[in-house]
């Protein structure tokens, strides 16, 4: 089964080299440099968290749909992201817009979670 620990841990340490970037070249102040060192440093441990989860896991024989390439959820974590930072630091500029990509990326995943049960019911036929 494919996962999405790598992208995620990829995102994570990308944040974390960009907060790098922003404290030693643009010197980058203490409230927003937490949040991104915070954003990144969560990412990672949710990825190290879903691959220990992964492995740990009982194979599962029942038939099961994978979703190769979604969207939605990377969409839905920038938009948390982009609001959250708006919220602490950039302002309305990036908060309304941020809320926006996630609620669409939120209703992509739920319309993808949909599709997904809707799949396992026709193959339990």
């Amino acid at each position: 089964m494919r996962t999405g620990v790598l992208p995620l841990a990829a995102w994570g340490a990308g944040l974390i080299a960009l907060d790098l970037l922003g404290i030693l070249a643009f010197g980058l102040g203490a409230l927003p440099a937490g949040l991104l060192a915070g954003a990144g440093a969560g990412s990672v441990a949710t990825a190290v968290l879903a691959a220990a989860a992964a492995s740990a896991r009982a194979p599962d024989t029942r038939a099961e749909v994978l979703t190769l390439g979604s969207a939605a959820t990377p969409i839905a974590c920038a938009g948390v992201a982009v609001a959250v930072f708006g919220v602490a630091a950039g302002g309305e500029a990036f908060t309304w817009p941020g809320v926006g990509v996630a609620v669409a990326g939120l209703v992509g995943v739920a319309h993808e979670r949909h599709a997904e049960r809707r799949l396992e019911r026709e193959a339990r036929r």
